[in-house]
Formats: structure tokens, C-alpha cells, sequence
């Protein structure tokens, strides 16, 4: 597909349209081409005018699905035999940026209308430049008979995925066809051949129309199967019949050639099979120009016309893969049954009829991007939609984008002048027009660093008055190919060498090497022009400056299944207080000769550790400050961490160390610490038998490790603590931690003849312990399997090792505390009312928990839903009720969203991460507070919603709901008006217009409001809450009104604020899969994706939720106080670069050297036995000579000290 180029100003398909498209023939590009060979095959049948391919795939000549980024799709249709080569391109080296994750299925869930203004819910597919007839007939040959040729590319922001399309004629000629479909040919065959040799074909029988396709089926299998295959004699009485003479061009075709044989000394006419080409090895297909693939189609195109053989079942679908291939299989579609009067409007917007309102709504607003000329053709599409569908979220975008349309003509054209004044003076420009396109760009370069949300405001702002596509695509944080071109300063050149592209680039760079906006820029405009040309060259001088950016973080290499750690560490080096504590130790660290550690107890269930653990947690602490430093000091894009800082989080200690013992034990004599003295450890939970994984997104971690890690969290979760890997109960001991005392005996007899030593030198004792743990930690190989790490439980892990490590302060309730409960513990308080209780009472103590649990739902559920569902009031048996409440708030709040379901299975429903949260619905509040009385409103709304849920008709079936009591609830008060004591005085009026009179509700015996009524009767300002009536004549929008009800009581209560930070994901399933994190480096206004050795960034914040929001792969969230962010995390950034004198290389792969052997000049490599032990080996670092350009310096903002 190299050569393709964009064409300005076209609008286009989203990927279920254009594959509908292609199928319904409404392409024009392709069907002005096709048409006629098409219409000429379907000559006398009925549904000629309106035929509809049906496509099935060609497995032979078809790539393997979800093996390469780069795809080639065999299509057939099987009415009219035209063939369809469909290639796929997704970026080799940039598939984070394809639509939809790159995700085969449409995972996005449908929870917010209109979806951010720069999601990529799937490709916008818009056509390029296609083949002239001329480039057609050059490609043309017998054995690919091609018709045309078209090209494509996804408009959406920097999306690399490019598509062509050939179609080529049938392989089955039409006059070929026609002769084996007629029984009358046959019969005039037999004739003859009785009249010529009525003795050899007196006893031969008419043959069939089935015959003549079945025989021809095995001359073509036997052909496929054997390069020998035997020879065809003409003579042969049933070839005479069924072929004859008229069918020899066929034969031709298919590679059979006529010579004469010798038949016992009879000279005899055959036909002799053409060797075809080897068939691939492996998983490659064939190549669909070559001869095997002309009689592979054959054989598809004979099978699919034989009456006595239906391949309908047998083939996979064309269309379905299509859609995998193009990751928009499965997407989401109205709900409604609304019938549909026009569809000819959502042909102009490129969506289908049946697709939901966010897709079609994303169709408007891709189409514009892509064909701004056409804006008002799309919105008066967009306004029909609305109207014919009667959808209000529909009708409103579609009146508030009118509005915007006219707002030039409508507003005081003063006002538009003052904005743009207003945003020049924010860029240091006296007027609007001052500085060209550069000069703007580099002031709000050097904006972004201290207020990115309002630079982009502002340089909106300037682009829409200026009209400037390139301040417009560097505001939207996307390039086109157009302004790529710019950038570099060869549009005037655009078919240059690529020698000429890397030197206008080195140029580039070191005209901006003092701004780091602008020279990022030029990195990706290069990276757009080698994504274009499909580059090799321009690929690797890409990768060479873009993987090791200097202000980039470093990523960490996977050795072995370690990318939830990985994933752990990532999040952990950016929070103050872990790199104050670990990297200086000195100040922090007990010292174990004169602590006295049975005294030390950790958390609320006042755990003990032991000298050996105390041992085991200094190595972690130690080895993790290293790695710190190595991760801003490194000029590497990547570094590798230790086996021990591996070992030290992932395996259980104790084991650790019995296993060094029995080898020691085994090589040497001399009696080492006995086996026998040495407890063995707890048993394992047992794991759940799991089924192969069928599919596995982004999975790296094919063969996870087989650990043995208990829990360590503090007590139990709220509710079930299951996760991933399960986790014991509370108030356990963390036994991964837990290392057995070496207990050295006072004599140790090794002969008879040898005397016996004392050993009583605490100080000697305790540097053995450490050397012998030291050396299990460091030494001990982890074993491969199919089990995997928690990510939750390996952040509790290091938690506990720091724990173990720093001293405590004791606090009047008995509790050690200290750092780090202090920066991540928050206290959980219970409340129990018994039945006949006329309150609810505090429950037990309160405990230390490290992390919140949120419990996604059988659909979409809200952050706040989810972790609703663990705090809110639950009734258990006998009457009892129970709710939880937070009584004390860390800096850091975890939120662990537990996807383990009860079936052994993964619950990859979305839990909407919110970028901001307000935690004072779940905070401990006085039981006659508003805020409580708010909380019970929430508690009863939450309950309506899920009886809303269980009257729809699709869910009635599957909930079984107990016998129902008379309960009363909330007294409503219709006549008395809102004063300043009612607790809903200042809310927000609810959704609902139902009545307001007094009401009992039907509410299950398990709600847990058997018989109490809230304490103290609301007197609400809210029109009214629904009776069980109302609720069954309620559909989709009041269960969402109901569901936004609750917020909204909430809305005035937003002092508890907590700002997303960090985001661990989770692809795959229970026992496999990949974990990867977003980090949110706000002084740099970006987001940083930390995916192992990968880092990428993304500056869009609505693009990253929309990203996470899209499936179920959040996993683990880190949120933190927002008053006091800056105090509490940093994205560390790298040390400075050493002189161009040192040597100084990154890593790659030996794979990536293919790209650069095509580099003519090759830059200085040093390489060391070290590197090549490892298997990586070293390319010279960004900033050395490479293809004649000299090097340039990195930027000198892009790089402060640490």
C-alpha cells in the first residue's frame, strides 16, 4: 500500500458501513470497474439488480486471523464468483494508535452521549487515490485476472490503518459455466460418442449435470494435493461425455498442457498437469497471483455451483472477518425498534440505520473532520436523524451544532475579534495575525508545560480565527499527512528520497532543539511520512529517536511474567513518599541491632513479623532504590530489574530459602540449617481449573509464572475477597513474607573427632541470616506456568515490605503507625443495627484497609455504583443490617474493581473511571446528619433503580425475586414547601414528574428495610419517587433518571476530592493475561502509557477515559488528594544526558535490526559481551551521526534534574 495518498477533503465510511458497502456494492470506485463483469455473470437472474454479496473466505491464500498486523483476506462470492483481496494494514510499529485499541471485537460500552470529542471508536474509512486502468492492466495476467484496484486510510487522528481493495474476475469462465451446467451438451456428447465408437459406449450411461462438477473437482483436488498428479487421457469415456473438445480451454487454464503418452505401446492423447508452486510452509498464505491460487479459486467457485455439494456451512464468513480485521465487530446498536423512514441520510453521515446514537453522533463529527466543506450537507443529515428517530439526545447535538454553524453570521463579529485578541496576548502577540504558524506553535510549546487545558483553549481559539489546520491539528493532537509534509519543509518535494526526509529532519530537529513541543512534532511528522511510504529507512531513524526520548520515563524490561510488577513499580515511583523512603533508606530504616522487632506490630490486626522478614523486606527496599535511580539515570529507553526485586515480590520467601538449604544440604557435608527445624508453609488456596483462553488482547505474558503468594492485605475486603488469584481471610499473616527462624544450634557436631563450637556472636549470626537470604532471593529461578500474579496483591506486597522496614510511632488507640499507612491506609468503620434495633451501632473496631473494592455489575456501572455496592447497607440473615462508612482519608486512595466472578470467570464489564472523584458519599457521618439522611435517600433510589432493571422485559425472566412485604419507606410531603431545614432543600430537582403522595413499596425482605422506616421522615422538595406501578411503566430513560437521581444528591457535597493518578489495567483472563498502566503526568499536561519496555504518551484526557471506559480492563486505580497533588506525586524525570563524549547506546532487539540495516551511514556502535549475553544488542544513542545527518542535542527543557 505504499504510495497511497490522502485526498483532501473526502468524506467517508465508519468501518461497519464501509464493509456493508462493499458488500451491497455501493462503493463507486470499485463498482464502476466491477459492474459490468458482475452484471454479465448474473445474466438471468432474478436478483441481478439487486444482489448483495455473500462473501466466504479462501483459508489457503488468507492470512491467519490476529497473528500479524498486516493482513491479507481471500474473499469469494459465492453467487456471483467475483474474488476480493482485501489487505489490512495496521501499523507495524504503531498499532497504539488504531481505533478501538485495535481490538477485534467492539468492546466500547455505551455509557456517555455525545462520546469525547477525540475517541476512537472505530475507523472512519476514507478513500485514496485509486489505480488509473492503466496500473490495473499491468498487474492484469491470466492467472489473476484483475479488474481494479482501490485504496484506503482511516482519517481519524494519527490512526495507521491502510486498506486496498482488488477485485478480480471469476476464475470459472462464464461460457465454461454454461457448458457444465447444461444437461443437453452431455446428451449430445453421448450421442456422438456412440455414433463414432458404438461398442465402447454401448454400456455407457447419460451422466448428470453433478457428475460433470464432482469429476472436475477431483482432477482439481488430486492437482492441489500432488505435483505429480496423473495425466488426463482424452480418451478417457467419461471425459469425452462430460467434457469433449469445448471444454480443453479450461484445462488450459488450470496449467494442463496436451502431449502424447505411451500406452503399452499405444500412442495415447493426455492432458499433463503444470507443476504448481510449493504450498507455503507454516502459517503464510498463498500468493493470490500465482497458479496454485487460480486453482485454488477454481475448486472454490466449482463447489459452490455443484447442486449436490452446500459449502454454506463449512466456510468461514468474509464479512465477519472483515469486521474483526477492520476491530469493529459486535458494535453497539440501538436498542429501540424504532423503524427507520430514511435511510439515505445515514449513508450521508457513513453510519448504518441500526447503529447506536454515540456511533452515529461520532459518524457526524469524523465526516466533518474529514470534509469540512461538506459540514452543513452532514448536519442536515444529522437534524433528519434526529427528527425520524425522535431521539432528544440526537436533536439537541444536533441544535446545539446548528447554533455553532451560525455563530459567525448570528454573533457580534467584535466579540469573535476580542477572543482571538485575547488568545494572541496569551501567546505573547500583539495581534491575531502577528507570527506564522511556527511562532505560535512555539509559544504554546512553552505553554502547555505550565497550563496545557487552557494553551489548547486559546490556540483553538487562534486557529478558528486564523484558520490555520496546522494550529488547528496541533491544538486537536493529531497530524495529518498534509501538515506532516509541512512540518518537515518538503511539500513542495513531497516524492523525495527518503535520504532527503532523514536530512530535512536532522535540520528540523536542531531548528528546534530548544523547544520540546516543537521537536516532538518533528519526530511525528516523521513518523507520519514513514507510516505513508511504509518506509523502512525512515521507520527505524522513527524509532531510533522516538523510543528514547529524554523526556520520556524509562520502561522496565519483562523477565519472566513480571508486567504486574512492572505495572506496580511504575505507579510506586511516582508517589513522593516511596522514593523519599527508598532512595534515602538512612532515614527511614530500622536498625535490626538495636530493634527490638517481637515488639513491632503492623496495621489493625497488630501483625508480628520476624528478623528474617525484617532481612527479606531491607533487600526489597534496597534493590527498589536502585532501580529508581537506574530509572532516571539510564540513557536507555528501557532497563532491566533484578531477578532478586523480582523474587523478593513474586515468591514466597520461606520456600525460597528451604529450597537453598536441600541444594546446600545436597553438594555439602557440613550440616546446614535443618529441614526439620524449618515449619512448612501454610497451604495454598486452591486455584480454579480454567479453560484455554480463546482470544487474549495485547497479551505478552502468554506463560504466566507458577507463584505462590498469599494475601497481605490488613483484614478482609468489605465484602468477598476474591480477586484474580484468590485471597485468604481477614486477619492473616502475609506467609509470603513470612521467613522461618534460622535457628543455628549451640553445638553443631560434625565428626566425632571434631570438637564442638559455640556460636554466640549475635552480630555473626545475624550477617548469616542476611548473606543467606540474600543469596535465596538473588539465586532462586522462578518456574513458568499458566498461573497468574494479582496486580492488587503485589502492590500489598511492597506495601508490606516497607512496612516491615521503617519505624512506627504508636498512637493513643495502641496502633503503629507510620509512613506508609499514613500516605495509603484509609480506616474502614462498620455499623450493625440487630432487627428491633432502633439504630444502627458501631460494629467492632475500625480497620486499616490499603484499598476499596469496586464491584462491577452485569452491565455498565459508574465508579461510584461499584463501590456502592461494598459499602451500602446489606441485610444478612436473621434480620440484621450493615453498612460500611470511611472514617479516615489517606493521600493515596486505592480502588481495586474486583472482576473475579463466582463462575471462574472474568467480569469485563466497564466501570466508568472518573478522572475526578468526591468520596463524602461513603465518609463516617453523624447517623442525624443531612448527609447520612442523603446517603439512605441514595440507598432506597439505588434500590428502585434495580427493581426498574428486573421490570424490563429482558431481565424479568432471569431474577427471582422473594415475597415481597409492606414496607414503609420515605414519607413524601407534596404540600410542604422546601425551607432551609430540609435536607434536599438546595438539591438539584429530580428527573421524575410521577406523584408525590405518601407511598409504601413493595421491597424484597433482603433490602434490608424490613420494617424501618428511615428514622426520621424526609420532608423532600423533589416532585416524587416511583411506586411499584410506575416503575413497571418505566423503560430505559427512567432507569437512567434514576440512576442520575442519585448523584445529584450528592452534588453539594464535595469536599472529599480525589484526582485520578494512575490507572493498572488487565487484559486477558483469570489465568492469563497482560497487565500495562496509565500513569498522569499533569505538570506535563500527557498521560504516559507504561506497557513493560514501552512508554508511550497521549495528552488528550478525554481520549485516555475514553480509552479506559471502553471495556473492562481497568483494574487497579490509584486516586489522590487533589488539595494536595503536587506534595504528594511527580512523575520523576530523567538526569541529564551525558556529552556527545561519552558512549552511551539504547537497547533493541535483534529484530529490530532488519529495519536498520537499510540505513546507508551506520551509526558508531559499541558493543559489550555484557549486551550480547543478555541477547540485545546496542545501537548508538539519538543524538550520534546516522545516515549523513549529524546529531542533534535533545532539547534542553526536556531534560531537568531528577
Amino acid at each position: 500500500m505504499a504510495g497511497s495518498k490522502p485526498r483532501p477533503d473526502v468524506s467517508g465510511r465508519l468501518a461497519p458501513r464501509w464493509i456493508a458497502d462493499l458488500a451491497s456494492r455501493l462503493i463507486p470506485e470499485i463498482e464502476a470497474e466491477a459492474a459490468h463483469s458482475i452484471t454479465a455473470r448474473l445474466d438471468g437472474q432474478t436478483s441481478q439488480s439487486t444482489h448483495v454479496h455473500d462473501f466466504v473466505v479462501i483459508q489457503n491464500q488468507t492470512t491467519p486471523e490476529l497473528q500479524v498486523t498486516s493482513t491479507v483476506l481471500s474473499l469469494v462470492c459465492r453467487q456471483c464468483d467475483h474474488h476480493f483481496v482485501v489487505r489490512v494494514n495496521g501499523g507495524e510499529d504503531d498499532t497504539e494508535h488504531l481505533c478501538n485499541a485495535g481490538c477485534p471485537k467492539y468492546t466500547f460500552s455505551i455509557i456517555e452521549f455525545p462520546a469525547p470529542e477525540h475517541a476512537r471508536l472505530a475507523h472512519h474509512i476514507v478513500p485514496s487515490t485509486p489505480w488509473t486502468r492503466e496500473q490495473v492492466q499491468e498487474k492484469r495476467s491470466p492467472t489473476y485476472p484483475l479488474l481494479c484496484r482501490a485504496e484506503y486510510y482511516c482519517s481519524v487522528g494519527n490512526c495507521p490503518l491502510q486498506i486496498s481493495v482488488e477485485v478480480s474476475e471469476p476464475r470459472l469462465a462464464l461460457d465454461w459455466l454454461r457448458m457444465l451446467k447444461d444437461p443437453e451438451r452431455l446428451r449430445e456428447n453421448l450421442e456422438k460418442a456412440r455414433s463414432i465408437d458404438p461398442d465402447r459406449f454401448i454400456d455407457a450411461k447419460e451422466e448428470s449435470v453433478d457428475t460433470a462438477f464432482s469429476v472436475l473437482q477431483t482432477y482439481i483436488r488430486n492437482h492441489l494435493a500432488d505435483p505429480s498428479a496423473r495425466k488426463i487421457s482424452k480418451r478417457n469415456k467419461r471425459f469425452q461425455v462430460v467434457f469433449g473438445h469445448e471444454l480443453l480451454p479450461l484445462f488450459y487454464a488450470l496449467g494442463y498442457s496436451e502431449e502424447t503418452s505411451d500406452n503399452k505401446g499405444v500412442p495415447e492423447d493426455v492432458l499433463s498437469p503444470q507443476p504448481l508452486e510449493p504450498a507455503p510452509q507454516g502459517t503464510s498464505p498463498t500468493p493470490v497471483e500465482s497458479l496454485r491460487a487460480f486453482v485454488d479459486y477454481m475448486l472454490t467457485e466449482i463447489t459452490h455451483h455443484n447442486p449436490s455439494e452446500s459449502t454454506s456451512g463449512t466456510l468461514p464468513s468474509g464479512t465477519a472477518r472483515m469486521e474483526r480485521e477492520l476491530h469493529c465487530s459486535n458494535y453497539a446498536k440501538r436498542l429501540d425498534h424504532c423503524t427507520v423512514r430514511n435511510t439515505h441520510d445515514f449513508g450521508v453521515l457513513g453510519v448504518l440505520p441500526q447503529m447506536h446514537k454515540t456511533l452515529v453522533y461520532y459518524g457526524y463529527q469524523v465526516q466533518c473532520r474529514a470534509c469540512p466543506a461538506d459540514k452543513q450537507l452532514f448536519l442536515d443529515a444529522l437534524m433528519r436523524i434526529s427528527n425520524d428517530l425522535s431521539d432528544e439526545d440526537l436533536q439537541e447535538r444536533a441544535v446545539l451544532d446548528a447554533s455553532l454553524s451560525d455563530m459567525p453570521s448570528s454573533l457580534d463579529q467584535s466579540e469573535a475579534a476580542d477572543a482571538a485578541k485575547h488568545a494572541a496576548k496569551y501567546f505573547g502577540f500583539d495581534n491575531p495575525a502577528e507570527g506564522d504558524d511556527n511562532a505560535v506553535l512555539v509559544k504554546y510549546g512553552k505553554k502547555l508545560a505550565s497550563d496545557a487545558d487552557e494553551a489548547k483553549k486559546q490556540l483553538q481559539i487562534l486557529a478558528a480565527y486564523r484558520g490555520g489546520k496546522r494550529l488547528q491539528e496541533a491544538a486537536d493532537g493529531h497530524m495529518s499527512y498534509d501538515t506532516a509534509l509541512e512540518t518537515l519543509t518538503i511539500a513542495e518535494n513531497p516524492d523525495c528520497p527518503d535520504d532527503f526526509v532523514v536530512a530535512y529532519f536532522g535540520t528540523r530537529l536542531n531548528e528546534f532543539d530548544d523547544n520540546k513541543f516543537l521537536w516532538n512534532q518533528v519526530i511525528e511528522a516523521l513518523r507520519v511520512v514513514a507510516a505513508q511510504r511504509d518506509s523502512a529507512v525512515l521507520k527505524a531513524h522513527y524509532r531510533l529517536y522516538a523510543e528514547n526520548r529524554p523526556d520520556m520515563p524509562v520502561g522496565l524490561y519483562n523477565i519472566g511474567n513480571t508486567c504486574y510488577m512492572n505495572s506496580a513499580m511504575q505507579m510506586m515511583n511516582t508517589i513522593k513518599a516511596i522514593r523519599d523512603l527508598v532512595l534515602n533508606p538512612g532515614n527511614w530504616l530500622i536498625n535490626l541491632e538495636t530493634t527490638d522487632i517481637s515488639a513491632r506490630r503492623i496495621g489493625s490486626n497488630q501483625r508480628s513479623i520476624s528478623v528474617e522478614e525484617v532481612i527479606a523486606s531491607m533487600e526489597f527496599v534496597l534493590e527498589l532504590g536502585s532501580t529508581f535511580k537506574k530509572l532516571t539515570s539510564t540513557s536507555s529507553s528501557a532497563i532491566r530489574p533484578t531477578q532478586l526485586l523480582a523474587n523478593s515480590v513474586l515468591l514466597n520467601v520461606s520456600e525460597v530459602i528451604r529450597n537453598l538449604e536441600k541444594k546446600e544440604a545436597e553438594s555439602s557435608k557440613t550440616p546446614q540449617i535443618s529441614e526439620a527445624e524449618i515449619p512448612a508453609p501454610p497451604p495454598l488456596p486452591d486455584r480454579p481449573t480454567l479453560g484455554r483462553v480463546e482470544h487474549v488482547d495485547d497479551v505478552r505474558d502468554v506463560d504466566m509464572i507458577n507463584v505462590s503468594v498469599d494475601a497481605v492485605s490488613e483484614t478482609a475486603s468489605t465484602r468477598s475477597s476474591g480477586t484474580l488469584v484468590d485471597q485468604t481471610m481477614e486477619n492473616a499473616d502475609p506467609p509470603h513474607l513470612k521467613v522461618p527462624t534460622i535457628i543455628e544450634p549451640a553445638t553443631q557436631v560434625i565428626t566425632e573427632d571434631v570438637t564442638m563450637t559455640d556460636v554466640t556472636d549475635p552480630a555473626a549470626e545475624l550477617a548469616k541470616k542476611k548473606e543467606a537470604i540474600r543469596k535465596a532471593l538473588s539465586t532462586q529461578e522462578r518456574a513458568s506456568g499458566t498461573t497468574q500474579q494479582d496486580v492488587e496483591e503485589t502492590v500489598g506486597t511492597m506495601l508490606n515490605h516497607l512496612q516491615n522496614v521503617i519505624v512506627p510511632y504508636t498512637t493513643a488507640d495502641g496502633v503503629q503507625r507510620d509512613l506508609i499507612t499514613d500516605t495509603f491506609f484509609f480506616e474502614l468503620r462498620r455499623y450493625r443495627k440487630k432487627k428491633g434495633d432502633a439504630s444502627f451501632e458501631k460494629s467492632g473496631n475500625d480497620t486499616l484497609e490499603r484499598s476499596i473494592v469496586a464491584y462491577p455489575g452485569d452491565g455498565p456501572r459508574t465508579i461510584y455504583e461499584a463501590i456502592s455496592e461494598g459499602l451500602d447497607l446489606e441485610r444478612i440473615e436473621g434480620g440484621t443490617q450493615l453498612y460500611g462508612a470511611i472514617s479516615q482519608m489517606p493521600k493515596v486512595f486505592f480502588v481495586h474493581i474486583q472482576r473475579t466472578q463466582s463462575i471462574n470467570a472474568k467480569n469485563n464489564n466497564v466501570v466508568a473511571v472518573e478522572e475526578t472523584m468526591y468520596l463524602d458519599r461513603f465518609m463516617d457521618v453523624d447517623q442525624d446528619s443531612d448527609l447520612m439522611r442523603l446517603r439512605q435517600c441514595a440507598w432506597h433510589l439505588q434500590y428502585q433503580y434495580k427493581l426498574l432493571v428486573a421490570t424490563q422485559p429482558e431481565a424479568a425472566g432471569d431474577l427471582e425475586t422473594p415475597e415481597p412485604k409492606s414496607v414503609p419507606v420515605i414519607f413524601l410531603d407534596d404540600e410542604a414547601e422546601a425551607t432551609s431545614d430540609s435536607v434536599l432543600a438546595n438539591q438539584p430537582a429530580a428527573p421524575l414528574t410521577l406523584s408525590a403522595q405518601p407511598f409504601e413499596v413493595q421491597l424484597p425482605v433482603q433490602h434490608g428495610l424490613e420494617s424501618d422506616p428511615v428514622s426520621k421522615p424526609l420532608s423532600l422538595d423533589i416532585e416524587g419517587l416511583p411506586n411499584l406501578k410506575e416503575i413497571q411503566a418505566m423503560g430505559e430513560k427512567q432507569i437512567q433518571a434514576t440512576r442520575e437521581a442519585v448523584d445529584k444528591l450528592f452534588l453539594q457535597h464535595q469536599t472529599q476530592k480525589y484526582g485520578l493518578h494512575a490507572v493498572i489495567c488487565h487484559s486477558g483472563q483469570m489465568s492469563a493475561g497482560h497487565y500495562w498502566n496509565w500513569i498522569h503526568d499533569k505538570a506535563a499536561g500527557r498521560w504516559l502509557k507504561f506497557n513493560d519496555d514501552k512508554v508511550t504518551e497521549v495528552t488528550d484526557t478525554a481520549v485516555v477515559l475514553a480509552e479506559l471506559n471502553r471495556a473492562g480492563e481497568p483494574y487497579f486505580l490509584c486516586y489522590v488528594r487533589d488539595d494536595a497533588r503536587d506534595e504528594i506525586v511527580e512523575v520523576p524525570k530523567r538526569a541529564p544526558q551525558p556529552s556527545d563524549s561519552q558512549t552511551d547506546v539504547v537497547e533493541i532487539t535483534s529484530d529490530d535490526m532488519q529495519d536498520y540495516t537499510d540505513i546507508k551511514s551506520a551509526a558508531t556502535v559499541e558493543i559489550s559481551v555484557d549486551d550480547m549475553s543478555d541477547g540485545f544488542i546496542p545501537i548508538a544513542r539519538h543524538n550520534s551521526p546516522v545516515n549523513g545527518v549529524n546529531g542533534t542535542s535533545p532539547p534542553t527543557d526536556k531534560t531537568p534534574s531528577a
